[in-house]
């Protein structure tokens, strides 16, 4: 297929021929945008405020780890197809994300081993998409947080961060449950999500070159707490 017939494939289905090429499509939109219900499952169209680069490092670690058979199992239990859950901008409901934590804490998946390589998929292109350059052109761990917070809604939507204090090399973060988790069952989870929400920051400052961060949590939600608290602290390597 030529360049000019992606062109007009793209056109036709309102994705840009860049989104086309690199795989970056919210199918939920394109079936919005004929006037049909999306394939994805009911359950995982519930409050759907997260898009596919939050959860995308878990779920290819998942995968990564499978053979073809049981990914096919696995895909077809949650009803999903594997392509459409690769694309970064793919919009998909809290349930996906939390049904993937159960999974991977029923076979005893996370563990240190796990999250170290959670942090690793974190900055990888495929896993940002299109905030990739937005966070690549950041200056400074510093900016890195304060793009990863104004672009929330590009990641999820579920928790909300804040920042509560900021020194140079220094920010204390907060991540308190948006009112629609009230209606979610997600306190059974526990640790698991901020275990994972740790790892994921911690990959997200090391796109910020020659950075060595650490991160550890003061309060948190799934101990009683209003929200979670995260102490973030850096230096050049």
């Amino acid at each position: 297929m030529t360049v000019t017939e992606l062109a007009m494939v793209g056109q036709y289905f309102k994705v840009s021929l860049d989104h086309l090429i690199m795989g970056l499509i919210d199918y939920w939109q394109v079936a919005e945008s004929f006037g049909n219900d999306t394939f994805i499952p009911s359950r995982f169209r519930l409050f759907p405020f997260s898009k596919m680069r939050d959860p995308l490092p878990a779920f290819l670690e998942v995968v990564d780890t499978r053979s073809n058979a049981e990914i096919k199992s696995l895909l077809k239990n949650f009803g999903l197809e594997l392509e459409m859950l690769k694309s970064a901008e793919q919009r998909i409901g809290v349930y996906f994300k939390l049904d993937l934590f159960k999974l991977m804490i029923r076979n005893g998946h996370f563990s240190k081993s796990l999250l170290a390589q959670i942090e690793q998929r974190t900055s990888n292109q495929m896993v940002q998409g299109l905030m990739n350059s937005t966070l690549k052109n950041q200056p400074s761990p510093q900016g890195i947080l304060q793009s990863w917070i104004t672009h929330h809604d590009e990641y999820e939507s579920h928790f909300l961060p804040k920042i509560v204090e900021t020194r140079k090399n220094k920010i204390v973060l907060t991540l308190t449950p948006n009112q629609h988790m009230q209606e979610v069952d997600y306190l059974p989870i526990g640790k698991s999500i901020c275990e994972y929400k740790l790892a994921y920051i911690k990959g997200l400052l090391s796109i910020s070159a020659n950075t060595n961060s650490e991160i550890k949590e003061s309060d948190c939600h799934f101990e009683g707490n209003h929200a979670c608290t995260y102490h973030l602290q850096w230096k050049a390597s």
